[in-house]
């Protein structure tokens, strides 16, 4: 047992791998020959498995390989996406070795090619062994498998070309794509019991899990448009209804104090939009998903993570790993930022005034409300900035001003590193883009900074500050 414990070590290394990254963060390259030696890995597995079988005292053995894997799956360190791996995972190995490899998102080209080129050859190669006349057979096997997915009754009304594009905004696409997904979910050759035999079938299984996440990619880009649309109607300049109740001249035509309330106005809908757009953008959610993700790991296994990534070459890896913890510093109050920057009025108070409401702010006394896991993010984050506090300058202000509390040593020492950009005349190195200096900001990185700051901290509390 302790020596098929060791080998299952293996298999997990080279799941993790099919999943598409090295344990450094890095892209996993997988070629034809190596997608083979995986698959033979689950090939292995399952012919132990069914090996047991064959002893009187399988159960007993079961539950012995079950209860070496529960105290493996149970290390901090033990990745947490195959938490759940069994028994009955080992029985279908193959299966899951390949459901790894097609799960790498965006799915490269190259990578598609390799792993169907794998799945042919071996299909052809089992077939071999008790057929001389293999690529029929293997032909004809595939085309009756492909016929059992009635996809030519799925895609009824398409022409060859339409199935090949699958355009979005074609009406078809939808009732075609969830044709398939009924088909996949309902046919008898599909249950549990055969999808665990691949065999010669290893291309049509392939297949298969393609079609499906074709289909939910089709779903995805429906939500991402929704998205984007909903996205240009929140960030689009709202301030025209205003306008109509600022907007007056003198009678002589001179400008009045209502052209600057109307200037005040538009560039805080303009902070408004860049705002919203940075928190509704698609990769701003990928990341954010990603990082929720993250975190659900124990903290030694993504502290890990981030220590490869940090150790890398790559000058913005050390900004996303710091995107990725502030994100996960507002993952739980995501919603309550968003709804309250699109119901939030003007205020038109100077940016004086507002640096000067931030500054009391450090006198009072906030309760301590973080869990134990934004706890443990933040105090990462703090050991990361230590030696680069101007970084934060280099992401979103409204991320910046969300994630890091009132009450922490990082919110002082930021807040004293914008005060002193505020008021300074000029520096040697300047992060913000602006070489004005005290009520000379106007729009610049400092003001966008201190708005930021001030709108979270002070004009509304999501309750965990």
């Amino acid at each position: 047992m302790e020596e098929l414990v060791d080998r299952i070590k293996g298999f997990v290394d080279i799941l993790v791998l099919a999943s598409g990254y090295q344990s450094s963060g890095l892209p996993a390259i997988w070629d034809v020959d190596n997608i083979k030696k995986a698959v033979r890995w689950g090939l292995f597995f399952e012919d132990v498995l069914k090996s047991l079988r064959l002893y009187s005292n399988y159960v007993e053995s079961v539950k012995e390989l079950d209860a070496a894997l529960f105290n493996l799956t149970s290390d901090p360190i033990f990745p947490l996406g195959l938490a759940h791996l069994s028994s009955a995972t080992l029985s279908n190995a193959r299966r899951f070795v390949l459901e790894h490899l097609l799960q790498t998102h965006p799915i490269k080209d190259e990578h598609l090619i390799a792993i169907l080129r794998a799945v042919v050859e071996m299909d052809i190669d089992e077939l071999s062994e008790a057929h001389n006349d293999c690529p029929k057979m293997y032909i004809d096997r595939l085309t009756l498998q492909m016929d059992s997915l009635e996809l030519a009754a799925a895609g009824k009304g398409l022409t060859k070309a339409d199935k090949t594009l699958m355009p979005e905004d074609d009406p078809n696409t939808s009732k075609y794509l969830k044709e398939i997904d009924e088909n996949l979910l309902t046919d008898p050759i599909f249950n549990d019991e055969t999808r665990g035999c691949i065999g010669a079938d290893a291309s049509f299984f392939v297949i298969q899990e393609i079609l499906k996440r074709q289909a939910v990619m089709f779903r995805m880009s429906s939500i991402e448009k929704g998205l984007n649309s909903l996205s240009e109607i929140i960030t689009r300049n709202t301030v025209g209804s205003e306008k109509i109740r600022f907007e007056w001249k003198s009678v002589d035509g001179a400008s009045s104090d209502g052209d600057q309330i109307l200037m005040e106005l538009e560039q805080f809908s303009q902070w408004r939009s860049r705002c919203l757009s940075y928190l509704l953008d698609k990769r701003t959610i990928k990341l954010h998903s990603g990082a929720e993700l993250i975190f659900q790991a124990p903290k030694e296994q993504w502290i890990q993570i981030f220590e490869g990534l940090k150790s890398s070459t790559c000058p913005d890896n050390f900004l996303e790993i710091m995107e990725i913890l502030l994100l996960g510093l507002i993952s739980s109050k995501w919603n309550y930022v968003i709804q309250n920057l699109i119901s939030l009025p003007c205020d038109f108070l100077s940016i004086m005034t507002k640096l000067s409401d931030l500054r009391e702010l450090l006198q009072r006394k906030t309760p301590f409300l973080f869990s134990d896991k934004e706890n443990d993010i933040l105090q990462y984050l703090s050991s990361l900035l230590r030696s680069h506090p101007h970084k934060l300058w280099k992401l979103p202000s409204i991320l910046v001003a969300a994630a890091i509390p009132s009450w922490s040593v990082l919110f002082k020492t930021h807040l004293s590193d914008v005060e002193n950009h505020y008021n300074e005349s000029y520096s040697a190195i300047r992060f913000h883009g602006c070489d004005q200096h005290g009520s000379k900001h106007q729009y610049c990185q400092v003001t966008d900074m201190i708005q930021s700051l001030y709108i979270f901290h002070i004009r509304f509390s999501p309750g965990r500050d």
